[in-house]
């Protein structure tokens, strides 16, 4: 018998299958929960007004659509403002079990699930505002209890392939 766990991720699981994802969506799995006002804020100026949502963020130059050009991005915005220092911690490489690379987050004051919605929206900016055009889907995973992973691909999932 499933535990109520193990039910929600293989529900997730076939949930995320059956949505194509293309080249330039950004994607965010493992964060619960009603994202904060803040937080929706920057979703709806990620939308209406994404060059002012960059300026906010003190993100000014244009990325290449791969993983060094994200890291740089992701370094950009999370070090722009001393409010975006303390949100977030600091950011490093990282290779997966099965041989991904992305670009880790550090947890920072924010709860990991808003820590993922906020940088969700502010990557869905960077998109509409032309700092970066993704090679890849963009994914933003939440790793319970250490931060968060962005990565590219359009793999489902940072464990496995």
């Amino acid at each position: 018998m499933m535990n109520e766990e193990k039910l929600r991720k293989h529900i997730r699981k076939i949930l995320l299958e059956e949505r194509e994802y293309r080249k330039g969506d950004v994607v965010v799995s493992g964060a619960r929960g009603r994202p904060s006002k803040l937080t929706m804020e920057a979703g709806a100026l990620a939308q209406s007004n994404p060059k002012q949502l960059m300026k906010n963020l003190n993100v000014s130059s244009s990325q290449r659509g791969n993983l060094d050009g994200l890291s740089s991005l992701l370094k950009q915005a999370l070090t722009g403002t001393e409010a975006m220092k303390r949100a977030f911690g600091t950011t490093k490489l990282v290779q997966s079990k099965n041989d991904l690379k992305g670009v880790q987050v550090a947890q920072g004051e924010l709860k990991l699930g808003t820590a993922a919605k906020f940088l969700n929206y502010s990557l869905v900016g960077a998109i509409k505002a032309g700092i970066i055009s993704p090679e890849e889907v963009i994914q933003v995973k939440v790793l319970s209890g250490t931060g968060l992973v962005v990565y590219l691909s359009k793999t489902k999932s940072w464990e496995s392939r």
